[in-house]
């Protein structure tokens, strides 16, 4: 009986574990634009798409568009705001807003938040998530890791 007990309770705070969490990626191509802003740096606009996949067993394809600030000096960004669409094999959609700073161009750590959603995202909806990103010439890998509250 005691071990009946001990594996109830064991699957419980697993499952409790594994519902706090969640990992999302998303991987594709990028598009920029470059404006020369003196001796100051660069304005960089840009545009991905790709395909997104999760540990929740849902996939789909996403596009995000953004803006962000390299400082010439350092080749840091010192600021970049971006907002994402993300379609899933359902065709229901959710929306992040996300942000990064003070890191190099070609990889870097930022976060993202659900703003926006429909169907079953909707529990997401304010959950943040913090991410890893790295670039190879035009495409692009982010791994998310999203805490639900």
């Amino acid at each position: 009986m005691k071990y009946f007990v001990f594996v109830i309770l064991l699957f419980c705070i697993n499952k409790i574990s594994y519902s706090n969490s969640f990992s999302f990626d998303f991987r594709g191509y990028i598009e920029q634009e470059k404006m020369i802003l003196g001796k100051k740096g660069e304005l960089i606009n840009f545009k991905t798409k790709g395909t997104w996949s999760d540990s929740l067993g849902n996939y789909g394809r996403g596009k995000c568009q953004g803006s962000g600030l390299l400082e010439n000096k350092n080749k840091i960004i010192t600021d970049i705001l971006y907002f994402c669409e993300f379609e899933d094999q359902e065709y229901e959609k959710f929306w992040t807003k996300g942000s990064r700073t003070g890191s190099q161009q070609q990889a870097g750590i930022g976060s993202n938040t659900y703003i926006d959603a429909e169907g079953k995202y909707i529990e997401f909806i304010g959950v943040e998530c913090i991410y890893a990103i790295s670039y190879i010439k035009d495409s692009f890998h982010a791994k998310n890791k999203c805490e639900i509250k």
